[in-house]
């Protein structure tokens, strides 16, 4: 039974080889548009299992051949590239967005009076949204 929807405009085989290409550090867009497709086909690839496999697996292959090379010998250029292309992994974070946190997290600090009043609001609130605790006829 033939399958139902537009075909895939990409085998199998160009599948893997765009997830080793972007797994190698190439951009997406660059590799996919060497294949005449759009960031937003990607997408749509890495919501499918077997691609975002393909492409979990190609980025660890890529990941522990750069790993190997840390050990191996000059070890700067290889660094950089890790921290460039997969920077959630390996770049520091960095200092604007430690700062930006930190501001966060300074501004959100209650002290022990103000956060008393909003749970007695909040308290008051539901008392009021319960109503009378009377039975009614």
């Amino acid at each position: 039974m033939p399958r139902a929807g537009r075909p895939n405009k990409l085998t199998d085989e160009e599948k893997a080889e765009v997830a080793a290409e972007i797994a190698a550090g190439i951009p997406k867009t660059v590799a996919l548009g060497a294949r005449g497709l759009e960031r937003h086909a990607l997408d749509e690839c890495l919501k499918k299992p077997k691609f975002s496999t393909v492409y979990g697996q190609k980025r660890r292959e890529v990941i522990e051949r750069w790993l190997q090379r840390l050990e191996k010998g000059p070890w700067q250029a290889t660094a950089w590239l890790l921290e460039r292309i997969y920077k959630e992994d390996f770049a520091p974070p960095s200092a604007a967005s430690v700062r930006v946190n930190t501001q966060v997290l300074q501004s959100t600090r209650l002290d022990e009076a103000e956060m008393e009043r909003r749970v007695q609001h909040r308290l008051e609130l539901e008392r009021r949204r319960a109503g009378p605790k009377e039975p009614c006829l």
